[in-house]
């Protein structure tokens, strides 16, 4: 498996290659400067799952071969070129921005205390009540650490998330915490649930559960 660290920098190297070019088999890319990144040469391998990753995050997509292999040529989506052009092709950069665009999209609807969050094809009703969000935040945090258990991922990455999901059950323990604080937690856990994108599974995984605290993370302190 390819290390987070390893897989953003490949992967801003593929994206910022196919924007320029738009036709060649995604195998050119080996063929050029931009496929050694950090010094080292990207391998046939990295570059399949680099672009299976992209695919799956809506970034590029091209036709599968009969062997199962990602689209090739995997061309750039709307949401690719807008990576490429308003974040510098960085997926993580991408990926933070559009959690807090959908986060300013929140609005309040009239007769109750309930908030209306919209992003992808959903509608999530987030209740302002701060025991609803606590449990929220607890619940994800938790399977944040019950997710180290099965999905492989760098050991120092690993302990990353396990500090951020910790230090959300150790604030959170206390019902009183601020709608400011918990969206503060919200937004450092989402940013440390990142560090799974590094494999398809473990992209579904976490991409769930950071979809769970987006109602957390535009809350007003």
């Amino acid at each position: 498996m390819i290390a987070m660290s390893r897989a953003n920098a490949v992967s801003q190297a593929f994206l910022l290659w196919r924007h320029r070019d738009r036709s060649g088999m995604n195998g050119h890319f080996l063929d050029t400067e931009q496929s050694v990144v950090a010094g080292q040469q990207v391998t046939e391998e990295e570059l399949d799952e680099i672009v299976e990753l992209l695919e799956h995050r809506g970034l590029v997509k091209g036709p599968r071969s009969l062997d199962g292999r990602p689209g090739d040529p995997g061309t750039l989506t709307s949401d690719g070129v807008i990576c490429v052009v308003d974040h510098g092709a960085d997926v993580q950069k991408w990926n933070e921005s559009r959690a807090m665009s959908y986060s300013n999209q929140s609005v309040n609807v009239t007769g109750n205390s309930n908030q209306v969050v919209g992003h992808s094809t959903n509608v999530n009703l987030s209740q302002s009540n701060t025991l609803d969000n606590v449990h929220t935040l607890r619940d994800a945090a938790q399977q944040a650490l019950a997710g180290l258990d099965t999905y492989e991922i760098d050991k120092d990455e690993a302990a990353d998330v396990r500090a951020v999901a910790e230090q959300v059950l150790a604030e959170s323990a206390n019902d009183e915490i601020g709608p400011g604080r918990i969206a503060k937690l919200a937004r450092k856990l989402s940013s440390a649930l990142m560090l799974f994108f590094g494999t398809t599974v473990g992209t579904d995984f976490a991409q769930k559960i950071i979809d769970s605290l987006l109602p957390l993370v535009g809350l007003a302190g």
